[in-house]
């Protein structure tokens, strides 16, 4: 009797550890839907705000111009609250900025994500990502230039910091001083810029004939190579 005791004891620690396990998943799985939630909440109210610029667009200097638009002489909120970051609990989000205009945010939990596949076109460059701080929510304006054009340019200049063109166009030499994160500038190399890339080449390439989208398939992971550099073409 003792020894099925012990026996059943171990069970049930097995079973209990086991449930825990599915529950932390179960668990982790939500914040991330509230995580992709939140995140395009705040690319569609920066993108709210910048397209209703009276004249030159312009991106928001700190969130809260998203609860309160001062640019106008009545009320105009484009967003409704500031959201909690899902992955810390705070309102600690990351920044992605071009001097002191607000492009994007993203989380700064560095744990691994759960789910790699499977997001929506707007997140299509969140895909087999590393951390969730790689889950960048960027606005970028309508008719912007191919972001697979301008990843591929960047990787052919200096490594200099700047702005990839599907967020801002193309940089130029007097653009201000990017900060230093949490207020992080895109940098060509960081493996979301080549994924946005890809995931915008890959998007071109669903019209046209079978051929012809091979072939742009083909030229779109030669670029997505190009732009992560040696090291990134070599784990390939």
């Amino acid at each position: 009797m003792y020894l099925a005791l012990l026996i059943g004891v171990a069970v049930m620690g097995i079973g209990l550890a086991a449930v825990g396990l599915v529950w932390d998943t179960v668990a982790q799985r939500e914040r991330e839907r509230e995580l992709l939630f939140a995140g395009g909440q705040f690319r569609e109210a920066i993108g709210r705000y910048y397209e209703a610029s009276p004249g030159v667009k312009q991106y928001p200097r700190k969130l809260e111009d998203l609860l309160e638009d001062k640019r106008f002489p009545s009320l105009k909120r484009h967003l409704r609250k500031i959201y909690l970051d899902p992955m810390t609990g705070k309102p600690d989000w990351g920044l992605l900025v071009q001097g002191d205009q607000i492009l994007g945010v993203y989380s700064q939990s560095k744990n691994k994500p759960l789910k790699t596949a499977n997001f929506k076109l707007a997140d299509a460059f969140f895909v087999d990502s590393n951390a969730y701080s790689d889950w960048r929510f960027v606005y970028a304006p309508v008719g912007a230039p191919s972001a697979g054009a301008a990843a591929n340019a960047a990787n052919m200049q200096t490594a200099r910091a700047s702005v990839p063109d599907f967020s801002l166009g193309a940089p130029t030499e007097d653009a201000p001083a990017f900060a230093n994160s949490p207020m992080t500038p895109v940098t060509p190399r960081e493996p979301w810029v080549c994924n946005a890339a890809r995931a915008n080449d890959l998007k071109d390439c669903r019209s046209g004939s079978s051929k012809s989208k091979q072939d742009c398939e083909q030229a779109a992971a030669q670029r997505y190579k190009a732009c992560l550099g040696p090291a990134g073409s070599a784990s390939q």
